[in-house]
């Protein structure tokens, strides 16, 4: 099973939460989900995602939980979604990332859990 991109252009405006995680999903996390404008929470952890985290995640002003843990993930954790005001969580532990932990980590004001498990620098 993959994520559809069509999926995400028809429905943005609809989800609070999105939590497809468990169900062995493929493929990329898409850019739209940049798109997606009252999203609170988005749960893609436990599936076979590859890539990289996309930096249009950034644009979700309303996201407190991104759990993206448990997949082949690779890259760097964009710095970008440490500047989100009512960011929470960000879970991306037991992936493929690599890089340098961003210096943006402290900005996030309401930022309570990060759990990137292990980050290769």
């Amino acid at each position: 099973m993959t994520i559809s991109r069509v999926y995400f252009a028809i429905y943005t405006s609809y989800f609070c939460y999105f939590f497809p995680g468990e169900n062995e999903i493929t493929g990329n996390i898409p850019s739209e989900f940049g798109n997606l404008e009252s999203i609170k929470e988005i749960n893609l952890s436990n599936n076979e995602l590859a890539g990289t985290i996309p930096t249009q995640i950034s644009q979700l002003e309303t996201i407190q939980v991104i759990d993206v843990g448990s997949n082949q993930i690779t890259g760097e954790i964009p710095p970008e979604i440490f500047l989100l005001e009512n960011v929470q969580e960000i879970s991306a532990g037991d992936n493929d990332l690599k890089g340098t932990i961003p210096s943006e980590i402290g900005s996030g004001i309401n930022l309570q859990v990060i759990d990137f498990g292990e980050y290769s620098a």
